[in-house]
């Protein structure tokens, strides 16, 4: 039930992105040059005179072994900084608070504080903490699988970094972006990335970093099967770790050495390594380390035929993750104990922790849309503060060009030539301004049109919850409230009505299920488009209403997974207005890609519709496909008459949009 190479990477997901984000929080949070001293020194009367060095090298070492002491200090400092108008140090606490509900699994508040460090360093223009967030932030997407934003968040903070001229930051953002690129089975990006990590902890001397680059680089090698090499690298991080005393890093990098020595099948070793995993784990009392743990364990066991061991890990892995509200681990779990109840041929007890396996996938789709909301705010306060700093910039221009015309009139002697400078002057400047005014009007009517899209797919979610759960809700609660208020039923009479509630039930659940399909589809990615039209094309065939016929061409590799979300998305809107307007019985589908660009053609037999209606609708199915599209350098092509049809042309450029992607 479980594929071997799915297990070894969800065995390590939560736990790779929670040691990136550590890493980039304790650096950037405690690292103090001589200007940063003269500030902290405000803070010492907090902490009875002691040297603020000597606090946070304690709140350093405290955040892994108490995540929630270390969070009252903070929140002591917090308002203490804000009382005082101290905005570096609200910014590192904001991190720092973070960073222990991420210790403790809380994501959602995680990215809430981050979200406030975020804000308020736009805000006072503190670029230095601003990638120390940005880096958090990115550590946080990759642990949720949204790894769009993760690389973006990452690539913001190296950004934010090299402009507040810190360069020996970057190192942890490189090794975030390289775990990043481990997960998505790029390994030639992801040990270029590790490498350039590691340089830069070398040049500044950071051990941790050292640790855990050699942690990943070992996991990379594992996973192609090079268990030689991933022992050497793990090695390194035992020995740095052992040496620093860095339990948080030993007790990984011991857990993973436990995990190559059962990929090599030397149980015994591994059982060796996974009790000093669990051992360094319960010192520093973190159950995320004691999951991976049992969780190895579990996978050991099974993998030995000793049933009864792996179920005892599997479940003690279950009751970690619940104390966590860990779905990720949980889910892990219940799959597990479905996989080992299969094995020994009790098919009912594995098909009851398969479900539960699959409502706990819900919840977890469910969590990343709370944290793409919070994702979407952050952008729009950055996108305000940039318009902001351009409009700043444009005015000290107009001021340099001023005082450039001052020197010019005092300079020349002769009126005509001074009359013609300041005429040809404001000729420049009127051009200037018709242009930027042109293009501000052209960025709100595309944030509009994107705005209004969005607002449109809330309410199509909310007509299909209200239309189609909505009354089957209902009546499950009419069927359940009969059976409490006539308690004198007879038996035959109340088993009708339960049996008639347990179908309701289950077609509630098909119908949540395609809602979310429709919103989130896995099959795009995890299998790319190819996969993804395909099964949207069988579900539209199987309806019987509709006559789906593809052409697929060049799609055998990935696309750069932006560009093959806006591509399936905007196929998505084109054949829901031809459910719901054109009310035709066929639909052709033809996606060609090349080396220079990918053409999506949407043809149907409906009713079609005339071109000046096209553009004067208000509709905002079309629009938000052809903002979609636009955005990244495409056009969009509309052929239809009225009784005729429709055809909708997408050419969007491949090699510009995957070249930015890899940059």
């Amino acid at each position: 039930m479980i594929q071997s190479g799915k297990e070894h990477r969800n065995c390590f997901l939560l736990v790779i992105g929670l040691i990136c984000l550590l890493l980039s929080s304790s650096q950037e949070i405690f690292c103090m040059g001589p200007i940063q001293r003269r500030g902290a020194g405000n803070l010492s009367p907090l902490f009875n005179n002691r040297p603020v060095d000597t606090v946070f090298s304690e709140m350093q070492g405290m955040v892994y072994r108490d995540p929630g002491r270390t969070r009252n200090i903070a929140f002591e400092v917090l308002a203490f900084a804000g009382e005082h108008g101290l905005d570096d140090w609200k910014i590192r606490m904001l991190n720092l608070i973070g960073v222990t509900y991420a210790l403790q699994s809380d994501l959602i508040t995680a990215q809430k504080y981050y979200h406030q460090a975020l804000a308020l360093s736009i805000q006072t223009n503190n670029l230095l903490r601003k990638g120390d967030t940005y880096s958090n932030l990115g550590a946080l997407n990759f642990l949720i699988r949204n790894y769009v934003d993760a690389l973006d968040n990452q690539l913001e903070a190296i950004h934010s970094y090299e402009l507040a001229g810190n360069p020996d930051k970057v190192a942890g953002s490189h090794c975030n972006i390289g775990v990043l690129y481990s997960e998505l089975n790029n390994p030639e990006k992801s040990l270029r990335h590790f490498r350039q990590a590691y340089a830069g902890f070398v040049k500044v001397g950071d051990n941790y970093g050292l640790a855990t680059v050699h942690n990943h680089m070992g996991m990379a090698f594992l996973k192609a099967g090079l268990t030689d090499s991933a022992m050497i690298y793990v090695d390194k991080a035992c020995t740095l770790s052992e040496k620093d005393r860095n339990q948080y890093n030993l007790a990984f990098a011991q857990t993973l050495k436990a995990d190559i020595f059962r990929e090599m099948k030397q149980y015994p070793e591994a059982i060796r390594y996974y009790e000093m995993g669990r051992t360094s784990s319960e010192v520093l009392n973190n159950r995320n380390l004691l999951c991976m743990v049992e969780l190895g364990l579990s996978k050991m066991y099974l993998a030995t035929g000793n049933i009864h061991a792996a179920k005892h890990a599997a479940e003690r892995t279950m009751y970690l993750a619940d104390s966590l509200n860990d779905f990720k681990y949980l889910q892990e779990a219940l799959e597990m104990l479905s996989s080992l109840y299969y094995q020994i041929r009790d098919y009912k007890s594995s098909l009851e922790y398969y479900k539960k396996a699959g409502d706990i996938k819900v919840r977890l789709s469910d969590q990343s849309k709370i944290h793409q909301i919070y994702n979407l705010e952050i952008s729009r306060l950055s996108k305000e503060k940039q318009v902001q700093h351009l409009e700043l910039e444009r005015n000290r221009l107009l001021l340099g060009k001023r005082k450039s015309a001052i020197i010019i009139i005092s300079l020349v002697s002769v009126m005509v030539v001074v009359t013609l400078l300041m005429v040809f002057g404001r000729i420049r400047h009127r051009q200037k301004v018709r242009m930027n005014e042109a293009r501000l009007r052209h960025a709100e009517d595309r944030a509009k049109t994107a705005i209004d899209a969005e607002i449109q797919e809330r309410m199509r979610l909310g007509t299909e919850l209200h239309d189609g759960v909505g009354p089957m809700l209902s009546l499950a609660k009419l069927n359940l409230t009969a059976l409490k208020e006539k308690q004198n039923l007879a038996p035959g009479r109340k088993e009708t009505i339960l049996h008639h509630t347990i179908e309701t039930i289950n077609e509630i659940l098909r119908e949540i299920k395609n809602i979310s399909h429709n919103m989130a589809p896995l099959v795009l990615m995890e299998s790319g488009l190819d996969k993804a039209v395909r099964d949207l094309a069988a579900r539209l065939n199987e309806t019987e209403k509709y006559k789906v016929s593809l052409d697929l061409s060049g799609l055998n590799n990935r696309l750069d997974r932006y560009l093959e979300h806006t591509v399936y998305r905007s196929i998505l809107e084109l054949v829901h207005n031809i459910l719901v307007h054109a009310h035709g019985s066929e639909i052709n589908l033809q996606i060609i890609r090349n080396h220079e660009d990918i053409t999506v053609m949407v043809e149907d037999n409906g009713t079609g519709f005339s071109q000046e209606s096209a553009y004067t609708s208000q509709g905002l199915g079309l629009k938000s496909v052809t903002s979609r599209v636009e955005a990244l350098n495409g056009k969009v092509y509309i052929d239809s008459l009225e009784g005729r049809g429709t055809i909708v042309t997408l050419v969007i450029p491949c090699s510009n949009n995957e070249a930015s992607w890899k940059n």
